[in-house]
C-alpha cells in the first residue's frame, strides 16, 4: 500500500496535535476554570504535573487557543531554565500583551475604548510598553515585588480584557525565583482595582515535572492555593482510539487488534503513540494499518525512541550518577515496582546507603528521579527508562 506520506496526520513532537484523545476532561476543567475566572475572578492559577512525554506541553498549546478563542489575550508558552531572567521574561510578555492590542491581533470595540485612555508609551526599566516599575536611577526591588508590579501594570493597560500566562518546564526554576512567580500570582488575585473594585484580569497556568508540586509547596505557602492537575499517561481504550481517530483524520485506520498492541508498546504515553503511529504510516503495507505493521515497525520505532528521547537524558548524568540509574532500573525490570528505597537501590550498588545519599537530589533536580511522597521511595521522572537501561546493559 502506498500512502500520501504528506498526510500523515502522526506528528510526534507536535506542538499542536491534531487530536486530544484522552484530554477531554483536563480541557473541560480549564475551561470551568476560565468561565469561573471571568465570572468572579476566583479561580487559582493552575499548574499541570506529568512525567516527560505525556503531553503536557500539547496541552498548555491548548489552553492558550481555548483562552484566545474566548477573548483572552495569552502571553504565549515560554518555557524557562534555571537561567531564565524572569524580569526579563515577564517584561517580554507585556510587550507580547501589549503588542496584541496594538497590533491589532485582539482588537475590538473594546481594547479601542482602551488604548484610548493611553497617552503615552515608553521604553523603562527594560520592559516595553506603558511605563513599568522602577525608574533606571531607582534601586531594584525583590524579584516577588517587581514581578507583582508588572502584573498590576498589565491588569491596568488590558482592564476588562484578561490575561493568561502560560509557563512551562516550571521545575527548572530555582527556588527563590519559584517563590517570586507564586507570590506574584497569589498577590495579585488578593488584590482588586480600587478603581472599580474589580479582581485584576490576570491569571497563569504552567506546566512541570512531578517533583514541581514539592518544589512549589516548599517555595511558599501561597503555592497552596493553586490548582496541581496530574496529567497521566493514556489508558488501553483512551490508546486504541489515539491510534485509530488519529488515521482516520487522513481517511485511514488501525485495526483494533493493531492498536492493541500499540497500547502495549507504547504503554499510553503520547509521545511515543505518535512516534509508533508515524513510522506505521510510513512503512505499513495494509490498510487499514494491521497487526504485523505494528510489530514490523516497532524495533524501528524503539530505536527512535534510545536516539531522541532516552539516550539524550541519560547524557544529563555523570558516570556515578549513572551507576545508580541502571541498579535501580535492574531493580524496578525485576520487581515490576517502580517506586524504589535509597536502601535497596544502595544493597544493588553494593554501597553502603549513606555512601549515596548525595547523588539523588541533582538527579531530582535533573528531571531523572522525583518522590510521590516527601521522604518516600524515588521513582524514575522517564516513562519506560528502566527498560531502556536494562537494554543498554544486556
Amino acid at each position: 500500500m502506498t500512502r500520501d506520506l504528506e498526510a500523515n496526520p502522526f506528528s510526534p513532537g507536535s506542538p499542536r496535535p491534531r487530536r486530544f484523545v484522552g484530554r477531554e476532561a483536563y480541557i473541560e476543567d480549564f475551561e470551568v476554570s476560565l468561565a469561573k475566572w471571568e465570572s468572579d475572578g476566583t479561580a487559582p492559577p493552575t499548574i499541570l504535573l506529568g512525567v516527560p512525554g505525556v503531553g503536557k506541553s500539547a496541552l498548555l498549546n491548548r489552553f492558550a487557543d481555548i483562552a484566545q478563542g474566548r477573548g483572552w489575550l495569552v502571553a504565549q508558552r515560554q518555557k524557562v531554565t534555571a537561567r531564565t531572567d524572569l524580569r526579563r521574561l515577564f517584561g517580554q510578555a507585556f510587550a507580547e500583551v501589549e503588542a496584541q492590542l496594538i497590533g491589532g491581533k485582539t482588537l475590538n470595540r473594546r481594547a479601542q475604548e482602551l488604548l484610548a485612555r493611553f497617552k503615552e508609551v515608553r521604553v523603562q526599566s527594560g520592559f516595553l510598553g506603558v511605563t513599568v516599575g522602577r525608574a533606571p536611577s531607582q534601586p531594584a526591588g525583590s524579584l516577588e515585588q517587581d514581578l507583582t508590579a508588572v502584573l498590576i501594570e498589565m491588569a491596568n493597560l488590558t482592564r476588562t480584557l484578561p490575561v493568561l500566562f502560560v509557563l512551562d518546564e516550571l521545575q527548572f526554576l530555582p527556588e527563590d525565583s519559584l517563590r517570586a512567580v507564586i507570590y506574584a500570582f497569589d498577590e495579585l488575585a488578593n488584590r482588586v482595582d480600587p478603581a472599580t473594585g474589580d479582581r485584576f484580569a490576570v491569571t497563569m497556568v504552567a506546566a512541570g515535572l512531578p517533583q514541581a508540586k514539592a518544589m512549589c509547596r516548599k517555595a511558599g505557602q501561597y503555592a497552596e492555593r493553586f490548582n496541581y492537575p496530574w496529567v497521566r499517561e493514556l489508558d488501553r481504550e483512551e490508546t486504541i482510539r489515539a491510534f485509530r481517530e488519529t488515521a482516520q483524520l487522513a481517511d485511514d485506520d488501525v485495526t483494533e487488534e493493531a492498536a492493541a498492541r500499540g497500547y502495549e508498546l507504547t504503554g499510553g504515553y503520547p509521545q511515543f503513540i505518535q512516534v509508533y503511529g508515524e513510522l506505521a504510516w510510513l512503512r505499513g503495507v495494509d490498510s487499514p494499518i494491521s497487526l504485523r505493521d505494528m510489530e514490523a515497525v516497532a524495533p524501528v520505532a524503539r530505536a527512535r525512541l534510545e536516539e531522541s528521547f532516552f539516550s539524550t537524558r541519560l547524557t544529563l548524568a555523570t558516570p556515578e550518577q549513572q551507576d545508580l540509574l541502571m541498579a535501580m532500573a535492574r531493580l524496578v525490570v525485576e520487581s515490576g515496582a517502580k517506586a524504589q528505597t535509597l536502601t535497596n537501590i544502595a544493597h544493588e550498588m553494593g554501597r553502603p546507603p549513606s555512601s549515596i545519599t548525595y547523588l539523588f537530589a541533582p538527579l531530582v533536580t535533573k528531571g531523572l528521579l522525583f518522590q510521590p511522597r516527601p521522604r518516600g521511595p524515588y521513582e524514575m521522572t522517564v516513562p519506560k527508562f528502566a527498560d531502556y537501561l536494562v537494554s543498554l546493559e544486556g
